[in-house]
């Protein structure tokens, strides 16, 4: 069992990008050790649900408009404040 609470859909309407990604991380870590290991049906299913979350949590598209508006100096949008929601799920 994993020394850790496994991300859920409803974590995503629960907790802002900030608050999610130290459990991202911990869970990403986890999965880089089962995949070197190797993984059983049931593992595949599990990570393939991680990468659905993890996905809808830093959603690329707005991580980079958020990074694009920094850097041009119009200051932070509130990207890593926002809850996700689970709508965001691929």
């Amino acid at each position: 069992m994993p020394a850790f609470k496994r991300l859920t859909a409803a974590d995503l309407d629960r907790l802002t990008r900030a608050e999610l990604l130290d459990r991202i991380e911990k869970e990403g870590a986890y999965w880089d050790r089962k995949v070197a290991r190797g993984m059983t049906a049931d593992d595949a299913a599990a990570y393939q649900e991680f990468s659905r979350i993890l996905h809808a949590a830093l959603n690329p598209g707005a991580m980079i408009q958020h990074a694009t508006r920094f850097v041009q100096g119009h200051g932070d949008n509130g990207y890593w404040a926002q809850k996700p929601g689970s709508r965001e799920l691929p």
